[in-house]
Protein backbone atom coordinates (compact mmCIF):
# COMPACT_ATOMS: atom_id res chain seq x y z
CA UNK A 1 0.00 0.00 0.00
CA UNK A 2 1.46 3.40 -1.09
CA UNK A 3 0.97 6.40 0.76
CA UNK A 4 -0.64 8.34 -1.83
CA UNK A 5 -3.13 5.03 -1.52
CA UNK A 6 -3.60 5.68 2.11
CA UNK A 7 -3.96 9.23 2.01
CA UNK A 8 -6.84 8.97 -0.48
CA UNK A 9 -8.29 6.25 2.04
CA UNK A 10 -7.68 8.94 5.04
CA UNK A 11 -9.47 11.34 2.71
CA UNK A 12 -12.53 9.16 2.00
CA UNK A 13 -12.56 8.25 5.82
CA UNK A 14 -12.50 11.81 6.59
CA UNK A 15 -15.27 12.68 4.29
CA UNK A 16 -17.48 10.39 5.71
CA UNK A 17 -16.77 11.53 8.88
CA UNK A 18 -18.04 14.92 8.21
CA UNK A 19 -20.68 13.60 6.34
CA UNK A 20 -22.42 11.24 9.15
CA UNK A 21 -20.68 12.07 12.29
CA UNK A 22 -18.10 10.40 14.39
CA UNK A 23 -18.24 6.28 14.34
CA UNK A 24 -19.92 4.92 17.24
CA UNK A 25 -19.93 1.68 19.43
CA UNK A 26 -23.45 -0.21 19.82
CA UNK A 27 -23.48 -2.99 22.05
CA UNK A 28 -26.02 -5.37 22.81
CA UNK A 29 -26.20 -7.68 26.46
CA UNK A 30 -28.01 -10.39 26.44
CA UNK A 31 -28.93 -12.15 30.10
CA UNK A 32 -29.39 -15.98 30.11
CA UNK A 33 -32.24 -15.43 31.52
CA UNK A 34 -33.65 -18.95 31.35
CA UNK A 35 -30.71 -19.41 34.32
CA UNK A 36 -31.18 -16.48 36.34
CA UNK A 37 -32.63 -17.43 39.86
CA UNK A 38 -32.98 -14.41 41.15
CA UNK A 39 -35.08 -13.11 37.96
CA UNK A 40 -37.31 -16.20 38.09
CA UNK A 41 -38.10 -15.74 42.20
CA UNK A 42 -38.98 -12.82 41.52
CA UNK A 43 -41.63 -13.15 38.78
CA UNK A 44 -43.20 -16.03 40.66
CA UNK A 45 -43.44 -13.82 44.13
CA UNK A 46 -44.94 -11.07 41.87
CA UNK A 47 -47.65 -13.38 39.53
CA UNK A 48 -47.71 -16.31 41.94
CA UNK A 49 -47.70 -14.79 45.29
CA UNK A 50 -45.20 -17.53 45.77
CA UNK A 51 -41.67 -17.37 47.63
CA UNK A 52 -40.03 -20.73 45.79
CA UNK A 53 -37.03 -22.69 48.09
CA UNK A 54 -33.52 -22.90 46.69
CA UNK A 55 -34.43 -26.32 45.95
CA UNK A 56 -37.79 -25.75 44.12
CA UNK A 57 -35.94 -23.42 42.18
CA UNK A 58 -32.99 -25.88 41.60
CA UNK A 59 -35.32 -28.54 40.37
CA UNK A 60 -36.91 -25.94 38.16
CA UNK A 61 -33.61 -25.35 36.36
CA UNK A 62 -32.79 -28.66 36.15
CA UNK A 63 -32.82 -28.71 32.33
CA UNK A 64 -35.46 -31.20 31.29
CA UNK A 65 -37.43 -30.32 28.60
CA UNK A 66 -41.23 -30.33 30.76
CA UNK A 67 -38.98 -27.74 32.72
CA UNK A 68 -37.77 -25.25 30.09
CA UNK A 69 -41.05 -24.66 28.58
CA UNK A 70 -42.35 -23.53 32.05
CA UNK A 71 -39.33 -21.31 32.49
CA UNK A 72 -40.40 -19.91 28.56
CA UNK A 73 -43.86 -19.55 29.89
CA UNK A 74 -42.97 -17.88 33.29
CA UNK A 75 -40.55 -15.53 31.09
CA UNK A 76 -43.13 -14.73 28.79
CA UNK A 77 -46.03 -14.17 31.31
CA UNK A 78 -43.91 -11.04 32.69
CA UNK A 79 -41.73 -9.37 29.71
CA UNK A 80 -41.22 -6.00 31.76
CA UNK A 81 -39.05 -8.18 34.50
Amino acid sequence: MSPSYMDAKRGELFALMRQEGPPTWFYTFSPNDTQWRHLLNAILHLRDEAMPSDEQLAELLNGSEENNQLIADLLRSDPVS
